[in-house]
């Protein structure tokens, strides 16, 4: 394509170098520097040395001299090269171009092996572009950019060839290398320029039919998307809202990280007319019967309420066909291909647990047909393409709970105390990971078994290895990471060791309202994270928790807020991408990009996986009702807890702590 000249130029140049240059400077490459040159003497290594000190020093007028009586004194020797490219260097900044053009041509000419060579031919281009010889620094950078192991593939000799092309009207050249550029630095000023010059160009020199050809060749690069944006923009005030929408999609599809990902879909809402489909299938595979089903049952009642099944949706509706897993890796697999038989069954979700979501994985990749798993198991999106995953993971809870109270608190002195099991292993190393990412520390951590009844004496074992004492720690914040009825039988041992200044910092395991019955006020103040809250005060979880309790009777918890959360993402890529096919749907699923739903802000990355930003919880007082406290020491590891007076009662809640998002 025309699009793709300018990348190919390059190797016809490196041909055809010594007559492009030869053109414009009269000076004739020549084979002199075939041969090795060989290595200065003393005295000559002392000539270099005394010019080099100057320029070193600063002291240029000097150091110019001294480069030059040492290159027509000793004008050949390893040293000679490095002389005339630092003479060069310092005509060029004082802007005598024709003599550093002198300096490098001779480089060029007479020392093709030395270190020198290749950045002489990049400064050399650098100066053509300067003194208006656009042709010949094409000529040049092009074919040092495609030479292998020149190492020229620089943001700056991109954007000198783009503006080159710019300077002699070959503007889909220009646009080739300042996309080039923008992909190429990590510089944020340098790559804002590279993009603006590429808009400028887009808006300004293209005709539609050249934009059409870049937004379709360079699909996934910046100069795609802007040209698709514009396209789209062109088309909307014409009323083609058809081609307008096919622009809209390669951006949202292909390029979720482009400048204008987000001005795209809201495009494609305002363009979207009348849904493209009243209702689309969705196979679902949960554990409903065995040991499992309490689970499987919960993620069905989010996925029902947010389907339109039950009434309740704004639609597009969604049809549910569920089939169940059992908990059993070939009931899986074998309802993965029932569901792919059905034509009219357009992506799969489920199953929950790890084998079966494996096995079912594995079975989806097969068939063609997408699957968004919903288990925490990271690794399950290297079965293949079609292989998506919605849940909160690990590292996600971690790194959203340690970027909390480090940046939001202020924290930074950590203990842990952890069960000797794989889960609470996991949970410490990531914890730890996480704390000296952040530049602060772990001062000291201790493990229990599952055995462990007195944590009277897990406490005390805990303060001497982080050099504590009664009512002194040396830690800001403890991190227990174990689930709510152990959690619960803890937490009385720390404040019964008088630790009121530190801070309690847990897992999604603590997110259970038994935890409240147990641990009661001393939870009031400690951080934990999960994907929901049902009493939060966001209007969107609130929304959901009042339809789904005026259906079902009772508040929703986590399982469910991920049911309903993953439909709702499947119909909003419905209304606005008008999905209506399995590719279609693989496609749209890689477009989520900081998905606002009740479970967080979720992204799906290119592999399939997803990043949750989780929920930092907390303890807060309500309407009256019970509490617990330590009334003595407690004996024989039990602690001694009693009822306070009806009217002294206090009811608490997890609630979400407001802003703690935006960390």
């Amino acid at each position: 394509m025309w699009s793709r000249k300018a990348v190919f130029r390059g190797f016809v140049y490196i041909v055809v170098l010594a007559c492009a240059v030869l053109l414009s400077s009269c000076v004739t490459y020549t084979t002199i520097g075939t041969s090795r040159m060989p290595s200065p003497n003393q005295e000559m290594a002392d000539a270099y040395t005394q010019a080099d000190n100057a320029f070193r020093s600063g002291r240029y007028t000097e150091a110019l001299e001294g480069y030059l009586d040492y290159i027509s004194d000793y004008p050949a020797n390893t040293l000679t090269d490095n002389a005339l490219n630092k003479a060069g260097d310092i005509y060029r900044a004082r802007g005598e171009l024709s003599s550093a053009q002198e300096m490098y041509l001779r480089i060029i000419q007479d020392f093709v092996y030395s270190d020198s060579y290749t950045d002489a031919r990049s400064k050399l281009g650098q100066i053509y572009f300067t003194m208006g010889r656009y042709s010949d620094a094409i000529s040049l950078l092009t074919s040092l950019v495609d030479e292998p192991g020149t190492g020229m593939a620089t943001t700056a000799t991109y954007n000198t060839l783009a503006k080159s092309y710019m300077m002699l009207g070959e503007y889909s050249d220009a646009v080739v290398w300042f996309d080039r550029a923008a992909l190429s630095t990590y510089d944020v000023s340098v790559r804002e320029e590279a993009e603006e010059n590429l808009k400028t160009l887009l808006e300004n020199y293209l005709s539609e039919d050249e934009l059409e050809d870049i937004a379709d060749d360079f699909s996934d690069t910046p100069a795609g998307g802007y040209a698709a944006y514009i396209l789209a923009q062109r088309y909307i005030s014409r009323g083609d809202l058809d081609d307008a929408r096919t622009e809209l999609l390669k951006i949202v599809r292909n390029q979720p990280d482009h400048e204008y990902y987000y001005e795209a879909q809201g495009m494609l809402k305002e363009t979207q007319g009348m849904p493209y489909s009243s209702e689309i299938t969705v196979g679902v595979i949960l554990p409903l019967s065995g040991r499992a089903a309490v689970f499987g049952r919960k993620v069905r009642n989010g996925l029902e309420l947010a389907s339109g099944a039950l009434g309740y949706t704004d639609g597009p509706r969604i049809r549910l066909i569920f089939k169940d897993s059992a908990s059993n890796v070939t009931s899986a697999s074998y309802a993965v291909k029932e569901l792919a038989r059905d034509e009219d069954v357009v992506l799969i979700i489920g199953p929950m647990l790890k084998d079966t979501a494996l096995a079912a994985a594995s079975e989806a990749q097969i068939q063609g047909i997408p699957i968004i798993t919903l288990t925490k198991e990271q690794s399950i999106t290297d079965v293949g393409d079609y292989v998506f995953r919605n849940f909160l993971t690990n590292p996600d809870e971690i790194s959203g709970l340690i970027k909390y109270v480090v940046q939001g608190k202020g924290m930074c002195r950590f203990a842990i105390l952890y069960p000797e099991d794989a889960y609470g292993q996991e949970m410490k190393e990531l914890f730890s990971r996480y704390v000296d990412f952040y530049g602060c520390s772990v001062v000291g951590e201790h493990s229990y078994t599952g055995e462990t009844a007195d944590f009277r004496s897990v406490i005390k074992e805990l303060l001497e290895v982080t050099g504590s004492t009664k009512d002194n720690p040396t830690f800001d914040a403890l991190f227990i990471p174990d689930y709510y009825n152990t959690v619960g039988l803890i937490i009385p041992y720390v404040y019964y060791y008088n630790l009121k200044s530190i801070t309690l910092l847990g897992t999604d395991g603590w997110n259970d309202p038994a935890i409240l019955d147990i641990a009661g006020d001393f939870m009031i103040g400690s951080y934990f994270v999960d994907a929901f809250t049902p009493d939060s005060d966001d209007p969107a979880i609130k929304s959901f928790v009042e339809d789904f309790t005026s259906i079902f009777g009772f508040k929703p918890g986590v399982l469910e807020a991920y049911g309903y959360d993953t439909v709702r993402m499947v119909q909003y890529l419905v209304r606005t991408q008008g999905v209506d096919g399995r590719e279609d749907m693989r496609n749209a699923l890689l477009s989520i990009r900081g998905y606002e739903g009740v479970t967080g802000y979720t992204t799906i990355e290119r592999d399939g996986d997803s990043t949750k930003d989780p929920l930092i919880l907390t303890v807060m007082e309500s309407e009256a009702e019970r509490t617990m406290t330590i009334l003595e020491e407690p004996e024989e590891g039990v602690a001694i807890a009693a009822e306070l007076n009806d009217d002294e009662n206090t009811e608490y809640i997890i609630v979400e702590v407001p802003d703690s998002r935006r960390y």
